[in-house]
């Protein structure tokens, strides 16, 4: 689960823009947006940088994981 403590710097998304947070990433893949991604085996988090390939996960390291978009990072 992501925290945060600065309201003023984290947004809820709009409701058209769900489809962004139930795509599906493997390892390997390059993500649409940098963030947190979630497992989704053992739902350990990791940050995923811009234009880097999604890793398998550190905590599982289970072949057939994948990543969930959880928290999108975007520029002020």
């Amino acid at each position: 689960m992501a925290w945060y403590r600065d309201t003023s710097n984290v947004l809820r998304t709009a409701d058209q823009r769900k489809g962004e947070y139930e795509k599906v990433w493997k390892p390997g893949n390059t993500p649409e947006y940098p963030g947190i991604y979630k497992c989704q085996v053992c739902t350990c988090e990791d940050v995923i940088n811009r234009e880097c390939t999604s890793p398998p996960c550190s905590n599982c390291g289970h072949g057939s994981m994948t990543w969930k978009l959880l928290v999108r990072a975007a520029d002020a």
